[in-house]
């Protein structure tokens, strides 16, 4: 059981969450519910641009062993065997009709309605033969004709949803603030204690003098709770002035933010900078600078950081604690952290 760090005993730390209106109540957003069932599935086609190759025709190799035999006449006679191996890759037979219900399955994935999948494969089937393509041509592009058809519809999935969450935004049908109707499921408090699995001597995380860290929320920070990044981007916040105190979120179990898309963000760190100003921060890897997922909640921190900045409305308590307290949020990549934690932190 790890304490509050001592002169933080007494804080009070409420984080907003992203809730959706219920009538006249609010609730947590619930994607299936509030997002994806808003998509007008009906428009959702695939563009065929370019016909897809024969990649995909399936092959066997078939090996002929031709046998000779040779005399070798030496102090006695001995017979040698060569084997000479020939390979030729020929194409299997097969019934080449296409499974709609078979090519379907994998397109749930991100159509969750199977006839509104089923729908958009026979409009491609169709578009395809309109261009001369055979059913057998069709046939032996299936699986790249999927994997493209998959990422271009996931792609437009995304964006209508996007549109969806920021019309309810604008509309007041989905908030980002603190409610202050009594109900405190709707905002997120930070704990007062924490509950950890650790060893006896599970080492600690220290500054770079080795003395204990003095504004973190908490008493102690365990070094198996961070990997490398993170815990280079701790010390970091443990040793700037700017930073009144700091706290580690517990990985996929703490504070976490629903957007437009089904995977929920969980941010790692927040930090109270002077008193007056929270930061919400996200760490990424190199490895992941600029893949979707990256991306997405770049482009959601930044909404939810200019929605904060907007008037508000009767009974909805903006997250200011007082007239210069505010919140933001930040992605940190693993290359230009440092850079970018400066400029956040002055």
């Amino acid at each position: 059981l790890i304490k509050r760090n001592e002169k933080f005993s007494g804080l009070k730390v409420f984080l907003p969450k992203v809730l959706h209106k219920d009538g006249k109540y609010w609730r947590d957003i619930h994607y299936e519910r509030d997002i994806l069932a808003n998509i007008a599935w009906d428009s959702l086609t695939y563009d065929v641009k370019e016909y897809l190759d024969n990649r995909d025709a399936p092959l066997t190799t078939t090996t002929t062993i031709d046998v000779t035999k040779k005399l070798k006449l030496l102090d006695t006679e001995q017979a040698e065997l060569n084997l000479e191996v020939k390979t030729k890759g020929e194409e299997i037979w097969v019934d080449k009709r296409l499974n709609i219900a078979f090519l379907t399955r994998p397109l749930l994935d991100v159509i969750p309605n199977p006839w509104q999948a089923a729908r958009i494969l026979l409009e491609t089937i169709d578009a395809l033969k309109d261009k001369k393509i055979s059913e057998e041509g069709i046939y032996n592009g299936r699986l790249n004709l999927i994997e493209n058809m998959k990422r271009h519809l996931k792609e437009a999935v995304h964006k209508m949803s996007e549109k969806i969450f920021i019309d309810k935004l604008n509309a007041g049908e989905i908030v980002f603030r603190l409610i202050t109707n009594g109900n405190k499921k709707l905002n997120f408090e930070i704990v007062d204690k924490l509950n950890t699995m650790a060893r006896q001597n599970e080492p600690k995380l220290m500054k770079s003098d080795n003395t204990m860290i003095d504004n973190n929320l908490f008493e102690i920070v365990y070094e198996k709770e961070l990997n490398t990044l993170e815990k280079n981007f701790a010390l970091y916040l443990s040793e700037s002035e700017a930073v009144y105190w700091w706290h580690r979120m517990v990985a996929r179990q703490d504070y976490f933010l629903q957007g437009w898309q089904r995977n929920k963000v969980y941010p790692d760190f927040i930090a109270c900078v002077s008193g007056n100003k929270l930061l919400v921060l996200e760490t990424k890897g190199l490895h992941l600078k600029g893949n979707d997922d990256t991306k997405y909640k770049q482009r959601f921190f930044e909404l939810l950081t200019d929605y904060n900045g907007t008037s508000i409305d009767a009974g909805i308590l903006n997250l200011k604690f007082d007239t210069n307290t505010s919140i933001s949020f930040h992605m940190l990549i693993e290359d230009t952290w440092r850079e970018d934690a400066l400029k956040i932190l002055s």
